[in-house]
């Protein structure tokens, strides 16, 4: 199994990064399969954002606000299941770029 992520938006304020695997099979006389390319999960990360929905329990989502100095420099990172249906995570972090490194650092994680 290989993963590959995608840009599939970027903007400055946004982005969407889609994640995709491609498989072989090996059969019984030791030969591959043709890959097989499976769109798997997505994460989208909106800058400064306000509101971002939380998981709480027995499948109930809730909204959550940032007052502005919460959410400034900050972005929030939603993932996305495999069919595009309501995030199951939510974090905010700081981006940071460094040359060719990217550092992300994040003080609290929402994970529903």
């Amino acid at each position: 199994m290989t993963e590959f992520v995608y840009v599939a938006t970027d903007e400055p304020d946004f982005i969407s990064l889609q994640h995709i695997m491609v498989l072989r099979f090996d059969s019984s006389e030791a030969v591959s399969t043709e890959p097989i390319v499976i769109k798997y999960w997505r994460q989208d990360w909106r800058y400064e954002q306000r509101r971002m929905r939380t998981f709480h329990d027995n499948l109930t989502w809730r909204l959550a606000k940032q007052s502005r100095s919460e959410s400034r420099g900050r972005w929030v990172q939603s993932v996305y299941q495999i069919d595009d249906s309501h995030p199951y995570m939510a974090a905010t972090a700081q981006m940071s770029m460094n040359n060719s490194l990217s550092i992300i650092s994040s003080r609290d994680v929402v994970v529903d």
